[in-house]
């Protein structure tokens, strides 16, 4: 699955200069909204970008992202537009800063001085040091970049992401950074915009955290099922929590609960929850008790289980991190968590077995293995 995969062409706010001029309007941005402006070279990844944080941002209503015209003519006539942020996108698989990416920056600069500008390294695929490297190598290129030495003092931030998951040999990588480059552009929106833009954007943010920790969920699930599919009598709890714990791990950095000790509580009992089903094997029993599923070879329908497993310890824990940001779950001393987690967990479970059902129906058994870590990911990224 590419990073650059093409999207389904949607309206640009750029593309209505005629109809502006001629219903006589004074602009092409709603100045009561913050507009954030996508810079970068073509290829930089900055239109996918757009299209996968833009429905979070419609939903809002009062956010509006635009995905920058790469003429120049047309670029500076944004300058009378109410821009609030620019973000400008570089290919974080990149080995190297291009000469036109810091051109870029510096054109960014130069016609907006008085907005934040925060650098996105797009296609972001690589574990956490990767991203310092590629960090580092920005800062190091501001350094030596002659036409403008105060870029550096210019850029607020520098944040990568991966905008839409991206299948390798060894896994999936899901989405990730999305909710930090929102939770960024909050801090840095301009003072006279920030209080009637703060709660709406604080919903954004929440919304791209839930799509990052549904794609950890969806990736760790797949690799579980990869695991659960080495030919055993049955998925090995103890072979699961290294992936289950990773997966949780990921889960709690993204919502940074303040309470460590509850959130630590949280993952234990949703791991606890994810052994006990598989040494009951009341999974198992259950996907054996649909027809479809009882024609599956043995080592399939133990993928199955362990990515099913899986999936139910992930889900779980997004749901009770979005009952403490609701409101609907308040921690104190009294606050147990082995219950709340139990609840949910038991919950899950039927709606994951109808679409394990749903997935393997009319497939035969022999083919399924050759997919199996997408077609795993696509199953529980689409019974969310």
């Amino acid at each position: 699955m590419s990073p650059r995969a093409k999207h389904e062409a949607k309206r640009n706010i750029l593309a209505l200069p005629k109809r502006a001029e001629k219903e006589k309007k004074p602009g092409l941005l709603d100045p009561e909204k913050l507009n954030v402006l996508v810079l970068g070279a073509p290829g930089s990844g900055k239109s996918t970008l757009v299209e996968a944080i833009r429905p979070y941002v419609e939903a809002d209503g009062a956010l509006e992202l635009i995905d920058a015209p790469e003429s120049s003519a047309k670029l500076k006539a944004l300058r009378k537009e109410p821009v609030s942020i620019v973000w400008y996108c570089l290919d974080g698989m990149q080995r190297s800063i291009l000469e036109e990416d810091l051109d870029g920056l510096r054109q960014a600069a130069k016609l907006w001085p008085d907005l934040p500008l925060i650098a996105v390294f797009t296609r972001s695929l690589g574990t956490d040091e990767r991203d310092v490297a590629n960090i580092l190598m920005l800062q190091d290129a501001f350094a030596e970049y002659r036409p403008a030495k105060d870029l550096a003092l210019r850029t607020k931030d520098i944040i990568c992401v991966l905008a839409h998951e991206f299948e390798t040999p060894l896994g999936i990588v899901p989405v990730r950074g999305l909710d930090r480059l929102m939770e960024r552009t909050r801090e840095c929106i301009p003072e006279a915009q920030q209080a009637a833009s703060e709660r709406k954007v604080r919903s954004v943010v929440w919304d791209l955290k839930r799509k990052e920790a549904n794609a950890t969920v969806a990736a760790s699930s797949a690799l579980a099922a990869t695991i659960g599919a080495v030919p055993v009598s049955f998925p090995d709890a103890t072979l699961l929590v290294p992936v289950q714990t990773a997966m949780l791990a990921k889960i709690t950095r993204l919502y940074d609960l303040k309470d460590k000790n509850a959130a630590s509580q949280i993952s234990d009992a949703a791991l606890k929850a994810g052994a006990t089903t598989i040494v009951g094997r009341s999974l198992l029993v259950a996907l054996k008790g649909i027809p479809v599923v009882g024609t599956i070879g043995g080592s399939v329908l133990n993928a199955a289980v362990a990515a099913a497993v899986t999936a139910a310890v992930g889900e779980t824990t997004v749901a009770v991190y979005d009952r403490i940001h609701r409101g609907e779950l308040v921690i104190d001393e009294s606050t147990d968590f082995g219950r709340i987690v139990n609840e949910i967990f038991s919950g899950r479970v039927p709606d994951i077995v109808s679409v394990v059902a749903r997935t393997f129906a009319g497939k035969k058994a022999s083919d399924i293995p050759k997919n199996l870590a997408k077609l795993v990911y696509e199953m529980v990224a689409k019974g969310k």
